[in-house]
């Protein structure tokens, strides 16, 4: 049995663009390299809400070991493989179903969030950036979901 979650957008979050969705519900994971706090997320996804995306969360947890076999599930983890040029980056695996059309819906299995540790306290612009990737969102004209962030 298939689960559709719906992503409603508000007037205010009209400049936003779901890219992905989830198909279930992810936990979310901080790394053993990953200085994220948890309220950091906590105020990135009340951000997020507050724009009108909906994409329910499950729990929150530190763990010792993120595996990358993980499914449903966003992972935080510090600079393990950023290019110089880059200031975070979040890598979404995705799949989808049947023959990819036009109106394909490409679903989230695992997201990997990668923001060096030295950003976390100067930089939440970022933060909140790549937590909209980790909930579907693409890149926009949306203040914090423009490509240069």
């Amino acid at each position: 049995m298939l689960l559709f979650l719906t992503f409603t957008l508000n007037s205010f979050a009209s400049e936003l663009y779901m890219k992905y969705q989830w198909e279930t519900t992810p936990t979310i994971e901080i790394c053993p390299d990953s200085n994220i706090k948890i309220n950091q997320i906590i105020d990135a996804l009340n951000f997020w809400n507050a724009q009108g995306v909906e994409v329910p969360t499950g729990t929150i947890k530190h763990v010792k070991h993120c595996s990358p076999h993980n499914k449903n599930v966003i992972q935080f983890m510090g600079n393990r493989t950023l290019e110089r040029n880059k200031n975070a980056e979040a890598m979404v695996n995705w799949y989808y179903y049947g023959e990819k059309t036009k109106n394909t819906v490409y679903y989230i299995s695992l997201v990997e969030v990668q923001i060096p540790n030295n950003m976390l306290d100067t930089r939440q612009d970022v933060v909140f950036h790549e937590i909209g990737h980790a909930l579907g969102l693409g890149h926009s004209n949306h203040s914090i979901m423009k490509s240069h962030q």
